[in-house]
Formats: structure tokens, sequence, C-alpha cells
């Protein structure tokens, strides 16, 4: 009678444990998707502002605007840094990064190649010339971070 009893219990610890755990890996892989999405559609959304914010600054050669609209853009803590770049010679016209400690310098210097990088065009404001807004103006070249979306994910494991 005894072993019986024990083996439902058993078996009750072993079902409840396993199901508990397929909806934690569940819950885990969820937020995953979830954060992915985000940060996709983030990158998106900040070289479309950068895009659309930078076109009258560059047109007139406006360093301290540009500055200030990418410094604007920094205060993503997803955005680890952002270059404008000469459209010929490729020197870098504007540039900001965060440092290790998280905070904000100028950069003169393009970072090395990551797979977190995105590229774009900046071209004239709508209000120039038809003819003259399909010259690109400048590149733009930002990178981001997962540090946000890996210490998210490790937060939800740890609470699990």
């Amino acid at each position: 009678m005894k072993s019986i009893r024990l083996r439902l219990i058993v078996l009750f610890i072993l079902v409840t444990t396993a199901t508990l755990s397929a909806f934690g890996v569940y819950a885990q892989l969820q937020l995953s998707r979830e954060l992915e999405s985000r940060f996709v559609r983030q990158q998106q959304e900040v070289l479309n502002q950068l895009q659309t914010n930078l076109a009258y600054p560059v047109w007139i050669l406006d360093r301290d605007l540009m500055l200030a609209k990418l410094e604007g853009v920094l205060s993503a803590p997803e955005v680890s840094a952002i270059y404008l770049l000469d459209p010929v010679r490729n020197d870098v016209i504007a540039g900001i990064k965060r440092d290790t400690r998280g905070v904000l310098e100028m950069s003169a210097k393009l970072s090395n190649p990551s797979p977190l990088m995105l590229r774009s065009q900046i071209y004239p404001p709508p209000h120039i010339d038809e003819s003259r807004r399909r010259i690109s103006t400048a590149h733009i070249v930002i990178y981001f971070s997962r540090a946000q979306i890996d210490q998210k994910l490790r937060l939800a494991y740890r609470n699990a």
C-alpha cells in the first residue's frame, strides 16, 4: 500500500515539476522574442529619426546642431555610438560614443564593424529642389548594444 502511495507522490512531483519547467521555458522564449522584436523595431525607428532630424543640420553644415541631434538619440541605452561620415572621403564629420562607464564622449574615429551596426545615407531636407535631394549629403553609422536585452533576460531567469 505504501509503495503505490509513494509512487503516486513521486509521479505527482515529477509531473508538476515538468509542467512548471515547460511553462518557465515558454515564458523565457516569449520574453526573448518580444525583446528581439522591440530591438529590431527600435533600430529602425532610430535610423528613421536620424535620417529625418539630421537632414537640415547636415545640409547647412551646423556641427553643433548635428551633435545635439546625435546626443538626443544616444539617450536610448540600446544605442552605443553614432557617426556621421562625409559621403565622398568617408571621414567622420561628427561622432559620439558611449564609453565603458556609459558616459558620452566625442569620437573622431569609427569603431570596429559590428553585426549590430546600421549604415544609411542622409539626404537634403524636403524644401530643397528634387534634383539635389537625390544626392547623399552624409552617411550615418549607428552601433547598437544588446546589453539591455541580455540584462533583462538574465533578470527574468533569476526571478523565475
